[in-house]
């Protein structure tokens, strides 16, 4: 499924799974092919507060919890992401709210400067979000338009993963 999607978006495709109180990078799919592309190092966990697999994670629990995981983890000091960033408590509010609304999370300029990203969540059957499904790239390519383009499959294959019910995680919150 993943590498499917990222076949069809010609762009980088990630699984991230809840674990505790982080998300952490498990799985990845180049689908560029050639030229210019997205291709950060492998593995960690997204910055909560800029990503969009962040705030599609963060956007689906209790906006106490999700503040008090990105004070944790920090907003960043300046220059440390995109321009876009979110830099507050009621900034981060707004996109989570905006999130929720779309039933997708977007960014543009905020994780990296140049690069661009949608994001969904996995469910299991109990409702726990156990992970995030991401495309991201260069802003260049996955533009607004093209992310429009794009949010409909990201969100299909979100929800074949939720249908495997996978287990929630452990969290220490």
């Amino acid at each position: 499924m993943l590498e499917a999607l990222a076949t069809e978006s010609g762009a980088l495709v990630r699984l991230s799974m809840v674990d505790g109180d982080e998300l952490v990078f498990v799985s990845r799919f180049q689908g560029a092919t050639t030229g210019l592309r997205y291709d950060p190092d492998h593995g960690g966990c997204p910055h909560l507060a800029s990503s969009a697999s962040g705030h599609a994670w963060l956007s689906r629990l209790d906006i106490d919890r999700a503040l008090s995981l990105v004070f944790a983890q920090g907003f960043g000091g300046p220059g440390e992401h995109g321009p876009e960033a979110p830099r507050s408590g009621d900034a981060l509010r707004e996109l989570l709210r905006r999130t929720t609304e779309r039933g997708y999370a977007e960014v543009e300029d905020s994780y990296e400067i140049g690069t661009s990203a949608i994001a969904s969540a996995i469910q299991n059957g109990r409702g726990d979000v156990v992970g995030v499904v991401s495309i991201a790239g260069p802003t260049a390519l996955l533009d607004a338009e093209r992310r429009a383009k794009l949010a409909q499959p990201l969100l299909e294959v979100a929800a074949q993963l939720s249908e495997l019910d996978l287990p929630a995680a452990v969290t220490s919150g």
